[in-house]
């Protein structure tokens, strides 16, 4: 608080100027750095939801094929048993 009596307002001006500046280059650089780490988390979990994606409808199309077989043998199993009797 000495010190703030010894400065006149213009010097104090400009060293809050001059602090404000550093403020806002310290904001940009974190805000390069976030916007930087968004982009990388993105397409990480884009290729996270692809793989998941595709994962899915292989899992789906084998569910569907295996209802399909099951279908099948039991249609078999009905013509056999008719041919049997």
């Amino acid at each position: 608080m000495e010190n703030m009596k010894n400065k006149s307002k213009t010097q104090l001006i400009e060293e809050i100027k001059v602090l404000h500046k550093k403020a806002e280059q310290e904001l940009q650089k974190y805000s390069e750095h976030f916007e930087g780490f968004m982009k990388e988390r993105t397409t990480e979990l884009e290729k996270k939801n692809a793989e998941l994606e595709q994962f899915y409808e292989l899992t789906v199309r084998r569910e569907f094929r295996i209802k399909e077989l099951r279908d099948r043998v039991k249609e078999l199993e009905g013509k056999m048993r008719k041919v049997k009797c």
